[in-house]
């Protein structure tokens, strides 16, 4: 059975976590409130994770001011919501994974979506929206979070009535004490809050990873027109509609939910078994591909050479450089180049950043969602504009440096050799799409041990 254990954000606050289960990896963002041990005393949540982590590694935690976690955080924003899903990656040390976010961890799974690309596989929405303001009028907003300020008890029956309308008296009482003792009155309502709060629109045309939106029928606390919204507004998605009007996917029919959930992420991501053995080889004007009991052979690209290289030291950093065999006087050019943004300008852009931050918790706090969707415009185009001008440590890009666009060849050479794997053998392709770590430094480093007979290769 897992543990709970515990990591640290960005302000130093303890955040408790389990890390479930074997295979592709799955993580949870925050819903409304939660208690990783209480949860548990729930028959039909555990039934529901059990299948999930059958077969997937599932990692889900309580936010700041809920369950086991610290519970000393009074503001609650979008920003504070994404500084902790980064933390938690961060902590598990994983490049590559899905997302599966329930409800209000939705919009916060498509704001990292679109702020991460490069980590995200693909995601899962289940009973979730684009924007919490659409989700009820506002005087039935304000009525909910007034009910759950003023009155814990009275405030849990009343979401009983919301999120499981068909629920026995056992589930409702159980579900009214899981509630009382994930937060406190005061807590409950400015998580509330915050759902109502978040607004994904800024993100969704930044979302590269393809999606599936699943809904109940008749879902009363999130209404199934929320789902179309949402499906619609996405590149790549496709929308599930269940049978049912519970809002957890736990409650009802949760082994529906659970299926749909695995259909859609171990459908996409075969595992290479961990005792696998592969071959990479080069045979004359064609390489010679091999997994298993299957075969295919390959066409010449740069990239499968710098594949071979990383494949043939797995786990270590080979530098772009290395890679395109590149002599020791591009070496001293590294760094000379003009910047695309001095010191100073950097510094001042992380000071609006930091600046933002605190006039945007402010107004969420105050719901003041005009002048919060104002801030976090600006924000987003800020963030960009200082993604497109610093390098992956925060320093800032140089113009006509050679380690530039040394990682710019490299990163397209392999993701070219990536794709031709792929066609050709789609498992051991995902395998590489997620092993395989592009930047400055390029490594293979599989969360399965793979042996790889490669070419040998010369440098």
């Amino acid at each position: 059975m897992a543990q709970v254990r515990f990591f640290q954000n960005r302000a130093k606050q303890r955040i408790a976590y389990l890390d479930d289960g074997d295979g592709p990896l799955v993580v949870l963002p925050a819903w409304w409130v939660s208690h990783l041990e209480r949860d548990a005393d729930d028959p039909a949540y555990c039934r529901f994770f059990a299948r999930l982590t059958d077969r997937l590694r599932v990692v889900r935690y309580d936010r700041v001011g809920v369950g086991l976690s610290d519970r000393m955080r009074r503001a609650f924003t979008l920003e504070s919501e994404l500084d902790d899903v980064a933390a938690l990656v961060e902590h598990l040390g994983v490049t590559r994974f899905h997302l599966l976010g329930f409800s209000c961890g939705g919009p916060v799974a498509l704001a990292y979506s679109a702020r991460y690309p490069e980590r995200v596989d693909r995601i899962v929405l289940y009973g979730s929206y684009l924007h919490g303001e659409t989700l009820s009028p506002k005087e039935v907003r304000e009525a909910l979070i007034g009910l759950v300020r003023a009155d814990g008890r009275l405030g849990a029956r009343t979401l009983a009535d919301v999120f499981h309308p068909g629920g026995d008296a056992e589930e409702r009482r159980r579900f009214n004490a899981i509630q009382r003792a994930s937060a406190e009155p005061e807590t409950a309502a400015r998580l509330l809050e915050l759902t109502y709060a978040l607004d994904a629109r800024p993100f969704v045309e930044h979302v590269r990873a393809p999606v599936l939106v699943l809904h109940r029928k008749d879902d009363f606390a999130i209404r199934h027109q929320q789902a179309r919204a949402l499906c619609s507004s996405l590149k790549d998605a496709a929308l599930t509609t269940l049978p049912g009007a519970a809002h957890m996917p736990w409650l009802g029919d949760g082994d529906g939910v659970a299926g749909a959930i695995l259909a859609f992420f171990i459908g996409a991501s075969r595992r290479v078994p961990s005792t696998a053995t592969a071959e990479l080889r080069r045979d004359g004007e064609v390489w010679r591909l091999r997994f298993g009991d299957r075969q295919a052979l390959l066409r010449d690209c740069k990239g499968l050479a710098d594949l071979v290289r990383l494949l043939g030291k797995p786990g270590e950093d080979i530098h772009v450089l290395d890679l395109l065999g590149a002599d020791t006087a591009e070496r001293r050019d590294a760094g000379r180049g003009d910047v695309t943004a001095d010191r100073q300008a950097l510094a001042d852009y992380r000071r609006r950043l930091d600046e933002i931050d605190g006039d945007l918790a402010e107004a969420e706090a105050r719901a003041d969602l005009g002048r919060a969707g104002k801030l976090a415009a600006e924000r987003e185009a800020l963030v960009r504009h200082l993604a497109a001008n610093t390098g992956r440590r925060g320093r800032a890009r140089r113009l006509n440096d050679p380690v530039e666009r040394a990682r710019k060849a490299v990163t397209a050479r392999l993701r070219d050799a990536i794709r031709r794997v792929k066609a050709a053998d789609p498992t051991v392709g995902e395998h590489l799409e997620r092993a395989v770590q592009t930047g400055v430094h390029c490594a293979y480093r599989p969360a399965h041990p793979v042996a790889w007979a490669v070419s040998p290769v010369s440098g």
